[in-house]
Order: C-alpha cells, then sequence, then structure tokens
C-alpha cells in the first residue's frame, strides 16, 4: 500500500493525513500542537510515501496503509532520537 520511496522526514506545512479508523483528514500541525510542546514540534519525526504521511508520531498510521486482509508484508520500525 506504500507508493514509492519511504523516508523519515519532518512535517509539511499544510500537510493532512487521514488516520486509522477516522472518518476525516486532520491537519498534521494541529496534530503537532496536541502532542509537542512548542520546541519539539520541528523534531516529531513522520513517514512518508510519494503520497504524503503514512505515519506521524505519537498519533499512528494513515488509513490508506492500514493492515487489512489483502495484506502481505507489514513495515516496522523503530525511532530512536539523539
Amino acid at each position: 500500500k506504500i507508493k514509492g520511496e519511504i523516508v523519515i522526514r519532518q512535517r509539511i506545512i499544510g500537510e493532512k493525513i487521514q488516520l486509522v479508523n477516522r472518518s476525516f483528514n486532520s491537519d498534521v500541525k494541529k496534530l503537532m500542537k496536541e502532542a509537542f510542546p512548542v520546541d519539539k514540534r520541528n523534531s516529531a519525526l513522520l513517514l512518508a510515501d510519494s503520497e504524503g504521511a503514512v505515519f506521524v508520531e505519537g498519533f499512528g498510521a494513515a488509513d490508506r496503509v492500514r493492515v487489512g486482509r489483502d495484506t502481505v508484508r507489514v513495515l516496522t520500525f523503530d525511532f530512536e532520537k539523539l
């Protein structure tokens, strides 16, 4: 379900994500405001593919890449911050 290469990066201004089990898109900036103090927001990480964010630290995965009956492989990862 991941399109193109997967990269680890910071948020992009105006970026949105539809999280698993939500029927609406969330603004990544607003999610960051909820979860991280101001000095940590720019260091919060996310995974993205060629279509946009697929995972936001502290919130979870995008609905478009959720595990389903047709899932053959699952990406696992572990973020370690310095």
